[in-house]
């Protein structure tokens, strides 16, 4: 079936997408006004989208999550230098910025920016930004926007105990 043309009397002759086949989709990509049957045909493909994940292997989310700790410890480091900062606690309201931004956010730059603006940073350093991206460039490369919010929602805990972990080894290395 695919596209159609029908004629509805004042209207000029419009598009009409077939609901049971998926070629409708490169109307839309092309920008043509789909009038009739085009949201049967938009959920059905946002639908198998959403269920076609793009699973990251291991050595990948290794990679996101090494990353991640990086941009972890340069937010460390500039919360640190703020007034607002408590050494004592500053894990703690990093962590919970780190999983709010997760939660929230729908790209790197954008979970970035949330845990800046949430923590009130100010402007960021070289090694900030080019941690961020670093962070952003090797998620854009792999379209894997979604998998590496949801891998840090899900893994919070274990990237905070990495930055942490990491953070105690340069503190020891440097009073040596």
């Amino acid at each position: 079936m695919g596209t159609m043309v029908r004629e509805l009397g004042s209207y000029a002759r419009q598009p009409f997408v077939d609901s049971r086949d998926d070629t409708g989709m490169r109307d839309l990509e092309r920008g043509l006004n789909l009038r009739f049957g085009c949201r049967s045909v938009m959920r059905r493909w946002l639908r198998n989208e959403w269920r076609r994940k793009r699973m990251l292997d291991e050595t990948e989310k290794e990679k996101l999550r090494t990353l991640t700790v990086e941009h972890v410890l340069d937010v460390r480091a500039a919360y640190l230098k703020t007034a607002a900062a408590n050494p004592l606690k500053h894990w703690d309201v990093i962590q919970a910025r780190l999983r709010a931004a997760a939660k929230t956010s729908s790209s790197v730059e954008e979970w970035s920016t949330d845990m800046v603006r949430s923590l009130r940073l100010e402007a960021p350093s070289v090694s900030f930004s080019q941690s961020v991206r670093s962070l952003a460039d090797y998620v854009r490369e792999r379209k894997a926007a979604r998998e590496f919010l949801q891998l840090v929602d899900d893994e919070y805990g274990y990237v905070m105990a990495m930055a942490r972990s990491i953070a105690e080894q340069r503190k020891e290395a440097k009073n040596v």
